[in-house]
């Protein structure tokens, strides 16, 4: 899972570097992911806000993830049925003189 993380963690720090906003939709953000998520990118010396919304798994999500893990590892997920969509914009550092 740190690997995971890791790749997760670079990606955003390049799209931030980069001024680009990252949107990301996921039935696995709980909060206290969002707030590991937050920490782990503020120990990068980035500039950045957040914003979240709840959103309600798609029925895509609920039909197609236990079919997946079914298929790879012969076992049924949990699936929550609330996730969250993560806003994550750099702040504006340009200065006019």
């Amino acid at each position: 899972m740190r690997k995971h993380w890791d790749v997760l963690l670079s990606l955003i720090s390049k799209a931030i570097n980069n001024d680009e906003i990252i949107v990301m939709h996921s039935h696995l953000f709980t909060p206290a992911r969002i707030n590991k998520l937050i920490k782990r990118l503020e120990s990068y010396d980035l500039s950045f806000s957040v914003i979240t919304y709840p959103r309600k798994t798609s029925l895509y999500e609920k039909l197609s993830i236990p079919f997946i893990y079914l298929l790879f590892q012969w076992s049924f997920p949990h699936l929550h049925s609330d996730g969250m969509t993560v806003v994550i914009r750099p702040l504006q550092t340009h200065h006019t003189n």
